[in-house]
């Protein structure tokens, strides 16, 4: 299940999942260099932590423009078509 939220969870994480999170990532003490001390598998749940709070905040950057893009390029499409439409036009009175 880890694996499937690396790949498709983390998109889903809301804002009050990283407000909880705010709180223990301002701590001093919650740092992978600390959380080694405890264990590896601590270290490594604080690195990963830090980088999903990490990811929410550049997907807030990154998601509209992606949506833009998307929204772009089916526009574009469409103008492909209406282009070779005309360009077949164009062919086609050329021949005469």
């Amino acid at each position: 299940q880890l694996v499937e939220f690396g790949t498709n969870g983390k998109d889903c994480m809301n804002d009050e999942t990283i407000e909880f999170l705010s709180a223990y990532m301002e701590l001093e003490q919650f740092n992978p260099a600390v959380a080694k001390n405890a264990s590896i598998a601590a270290e490594g749940l604080c690195t990963y932590v830090r980088a999903m709070k990490f990811y929410h905040e550049a997907s807030k950057v990154v998601k509209p423009k992606m949506e833009a893009l998307a929204m772009a390029e089916g526009q574009m499409e469409g103008a492909v078509a209406a282009l070779r439409a005309a360009e077949a036009r164009l062919a086609a009175c050329n021949q005469k």
